[in-house]
């Protein structure tokens, strides 16, 4: 680059060589100059990459020392689970253990097997509903991310453990849902699944927010614009976006789905089963 440079400038510049070691022409002083010219370029153009270099150390170490407190907080709640009083439920003394030693200010765990919702701190209505969708949540990852014989073992885990088809559809229409309005506002260019969320999502909503009526204060997968635009664009931004006509198809499925488990109850891994793989293989 700096060669380039030198020679644009000398080329847009002639001098003319008059003998005795001079120069002569429009700019006399710009051989001379030239090469401190360069200089300070090269120390400009050093100084940023030792900047850019410095920088790039200390994000380093901030993610190491991350991992450092993130391992000592694991290796705490392993060893203070050790220590619960068996003569209590676990529950209560597992959430509370999760606030404190996690330094948060609310933690909730849902039980599969006994279908109970243990919390500590303050937390917002309907957290019961929450907990069990992020229960549910793997086989929803699984799916959208297009990873069929994920989605299968996904399921039949699931089954195994005794759990309910219900469950799992409903999270998958929780996380159509939401894919639907993110696709449908990128198609038409409003908004953006980026590295950090949905650009966009705040403006869009100011255009489109009234249009969901007295829904729109409510938190729901029904409404993008109650959702964390973080949170959003990680689950846009984990696999491909499926098309529009892919989301919609996948609606249907899922209505088909819990129609087809009211008729016969006892199919209900079949059900789902089957339902994957015309979704996944298509």
């Amino acid at each position: 680059m700096i060669v380039f440079l030198a020679a644009a400038l000398v080329v847009s510049s002639p001098a003319r060589h008059t003998g005795g070691g001079t120069f002569s022409g429009p700019y006399p002083s710009l051989i001379p100059n030239l090469f401190l010219y360069l200089c300070a370029f090269g120390a400009l153009l050093g100084l940023v990459i030792a900047v850019l270099a410095l920088r790039r150390v200390s994000l380093h170490a901030e993610r190491v020392e991350a991992h450092r407190i993130e391992a000592e907080r694991l290796y705490e709640f392993t060893r203070s689970t050790t220590q619960l009083d068996l003569h209590r439920e676990p529950g209560p003394q597992l959430v509370t253990l999760v606030q404190s030693i996690f330094n948060v200010e609310a933690a909730a765990i849902f039980d599969a097997d006994l279908n109970k919702v243990y919390q500590a701190g303050e937390w917002f209505p309907r957290l019961e509903n929450l907990a069990r969708n992020v229960y549910f949540f793997e086989t929803a990852d699984a799916f959208f991310s297009g990873d069929l014989q994920w989605t299968l073992a996904s399921l039949q885990r699931h089954f195994f453990a005794g759990g309910d088809a219900r469950p799992v559809l409903s999270a998958l229409q929780n996380r159509n849902r939401i894919l639907t309005q993110v696709r449908a506002l990128s198609d038409s260019g409003e908004a953006r699944v980026g590295p950090r969320g949905i650009d966009g999502l705040q403006r869009a909503g100011e255009t489109y927010g009234a249009r969901y009526g007295e829904a729109f204060a409510e938190k729901s997968s029904y409404n993008l614009f109650t959702q964390n635009a973080w949170y959003v664009g990680k689950l846009a931004g984990s696999a491909k976006l499926p098309t529009l006509r892919r989301l919609i198809d996948n609606q249907r499925e899922f209505i088909n789905a819990f129609e087809e488990i009211a008729r016969r109850s006892d199919g209900q891994e079949d059900v789902l089963r089957d339902m994957a793989v015309r979704c996944l293989a298509a």
